[in-house]
Order: C-alpha cells, then structure tokens, then sequence
C-alpha cells in the first residue's frame, strides 16, 4: 500500500528519485500515466498488475465507438512502461510533464493502490480543495448532530434498524 508524502526534486535531465518507501511496493517495472485534469493535473504510477484490472473495463462493454476511444485514450493514450534506474530515478517525458504542471520539484503522494506525483502548486490548491470539503462536511455533520441532539431531548428517538422515529405520530 502507498501512504505517504515525499518532495523531490526533478533535475536537468528530467530525472527524479522514487522514494524508496514507494519503490520495492511498485516492483521492477510499472506503469507512468498522465491524469489529465484541467484543475489537478498530475503523474500517476502504478503496479502493472493493478493498472491491468483497472484498465479492463474501458476494454469491454462500450456500445459506441467514439466512447469507446475516449475511454482508451484516457487510459492508454499518455502512459507507458517505466522502471527506475540503478540510482533509484524515473526519467519523467517532457510532454507529461508539461501537462502535469511538473518542473523543477514534485510531490509524490500516496493513494493506497498508486501514486501521483504533482507539482507543489497544484498539491496545494488539491489540499485547500481537501480543507474546503471537509469544511462542508463538518457543517453538515453538524447539522445533523444538533438535529440528533434536539430529537433525543425532545423524546423522540431513532430506531436505526427501522429507519423511522419512536415518539413521532
């Protein structure tokens, strides 16, 4: 599993080193992906094996062609086979990297089954965006706690095996 947070820096050749809590997890050779997004664009990398399973259903199942190519090329269009070098370093293609925002420095980040790398520009603007939903999230649960606490007060009381409210007529 890929947990953790690492800042690297890229150097003149286009070169950055995987950090070695990342590297034995990824395995000798795996996948290098663009994750296209025009507000979080970054570098994602993964084990071949799970890139295989994740990638299956975009190969199966698409009535309609056009649908069918955009999904492939989402998956298959900007990624390629990689492998770190004897010193432990990806080279990251100009293009790519281009597209993800990345020069000069990156964030690796892990997500559980891969990683993504970004710049430190867009790792910030994905943590405010991390801070803004768990802001709205703890005013709803808020919301619903207060909610709880008024019901209780008042007598009523939630059977949650029943979904409905003891105490209302």
């Amino acid at each position: 599993m890929f947990i953790g947070t690492f800042e690297h820096n890229i150097d003149g050749k286009n070169r950055v080193f995987i950090p070695a809590e990342f590297r034995e997890e990824l395995g000798q050779s795996f996948i290098l992906k663009l994750y296209p997004s025009k507000k979080f664009p970054s570098i994602q990398l993964y084990r071949k094996q799970d890139y295989k399973e994740k990638t299956q259903p975009a190969m199966i199942g698409r009535p309609h062609p056009d649908k069918m190519r955009d999904a492939l090329a989402m998956s298959f269009l900007a990624a390629n086979s990689t492998a770190c070098d004897s010193h432990g370093r990806i080279t990251i293609n100009p293009t790519i990297g281009k597209r993800a925002k990345i020069e000069g420095k990156c964030i690796f980040v892990g997500f559980g089954e891969y990683i993504e790398i970004m710049s430190p520009e867009v790792y910030d603007s994905y943590i405010e965006k991390l801070y803004d939903d768990n802001e709205q999230y703890e005013q709803a649960f808020s919301q619903e706690a207060e909610a709880y606490r008024e019901m209780t007060a008042e007598g009523k009381f939630i059977d949650m095996q029943q979904n409905s409210v003891d105490g209302v007529e």
